[in-house]
């Protein structure tokens, strides 16, 4: 068996919510094994195999609990550890004026997005694998970093999500004990 993350897209958002009782409880309804999440923003730390429909499957199990779609983007925690190992963000701590983050692609992409690229001020895209996108965020004047890091997502539709760097490697912590 293999350790899976699932990062849900979309949920506990307006009127898109869902208890982490209940989400678990799906994904073992599912046949997918130790489920538990980790953070209500969608994030499910699973067994399974992990198979080219698994998203599709999982997608289809949460619409039929829930009743709204919810897209899916699965990672083996080893798919995880290998890109902490990339070291994305060697150069950028997280401090108060900057955050970090990644977007992770449901399918392999090449050439959208190229690293480095700065918004100067804005955002700086790090580092790019083939399915993911890694992000340092500035943090505006209004105290947000900044919205405008959102239109990275925009070629890529619904088959993008994102989680701040501290969350993944919490992640990858919790899931190799």
């Amino acid at each position: 068996m293999t350790k899976i993350i699932a990062f849900l897209r979309g949920i506990n958002l307006g009127k898109r919510r869902i208890k982490m009782d209940a989400l678990r409880l799906s994904f073992e309804r599912m046949g997918l094994e130790k489920a538990e999440t980790l953070i209500a923003s969608g994030n499910v730390l699973f067994e399974g195999q992990m198979t080219d429909d698994l998203a599709e499957r999982i997608e289809k199990g949460l619409l039929a609990d829930f009743g709204f779609e919810v897209p899916t983007i699965l990672r083996s925690v080893d798919e995880l550890a290998a890109l902490a190992a990339l070291r994305p963000f060697s150069d950028h701590p997280e401090t108060g004026t900057q955050k970090r983050y990644v977007y992770f692609l449901a399918r392999p992409e090449t050439g959208r997005i190229v690293a480095p690229f700065v918004v100067p001020g804005v955002y700086e895209v790090t580092k790019v694998t083939e399915r993911e996108i890694c992000v340092v965020g500035y943090r505006q004047p209004d105290g947000r970093t900044s919205l405008a890091m959102g239109d990275i997502a925009i070629p890529f539709k619904h088959r993008i999500t994102s989680r701040n760097w501290n969350t993944i490697e919490r992640m990858i912590d919790k899931a190799r004990g």
